[in-house]
């Protein structure tokens, strides 16, 4: 139907209905593809994010391990700029090697520890056979002008006697 050159027929209407119906499927299909990306990149991210915490975590530790070594370390950098270390003296181990050597015992020197703690001192481990032993190493002692400190002195089931002395040869506060 035309009327004056005008159409009058529902052409273009179908027309204008198939395209904006096309429009809103097209409309649809992005947003149902859309969606599904983004579902699937949350997917695939999630294994991902948690890696990512768990490294964090890690991180964290490995940082905290690190903060109380440096601590430590400095700690102990400290320490070691207060400490004085004396050593001994050439002098001071020929006397121990000499006093070792004319040390009169009829028994076992089980251990000798040469050290300085203020002054030089020698500690003596040992066990004697008969009590005239341990008054010789007094009378030694005495006759060379060093102290002594009896921290030990026992008799074992051997019949033995077990003793511990630390001798001062050269004091510490001259």
């Amino acid at each position: 139907m035309e009327i004056k050159g005008i159409d009058l027929s529902s052409i273009r209407e179908q027309r204008w209905l198939r395209k904006n119906y096309i429009n809103l499927i097209e409309w649809i299909a992005s947003i149902v593809i859309s969606s599904a990306l983004s579902i699937g990149i949350i997917i695939e991210t999630i294994p991902l994010r948690n890696l990512s915490l768990e490294n964090k975590k890690t991180l964290n530790i490995i940082k905290e391990r690190i903060r109380k070594e440096e601590l430590a370390i400095s700690q102990l950098k400290n320490n070691q700029q207060n400490i004085n270390i004396n050593y001994l003296q050439k002098e001071d181990l020929k006397k121990f090697i000499d006093y070792l050597t004319d040390f009169p015992v009829n028994g076992i020197i089980e251990t000798s520890q040469l050290y300085e703690e203020n002054g030089v001192k020698i500690k003596i481990n040992g066990k004697l056979t008969n009590d005239s032993s341990f008054e010789k190493i007094t009378k030694q002692i005495k006759n060379n002008n060093y102290s002594y400190k009896l921290e030990n002195f026992q008799t074992n089931e051997d019949n033995k006697i077990e003793f511990s002395l630390n001798i001062k040869l050269i004091d510490g506060t001259q």
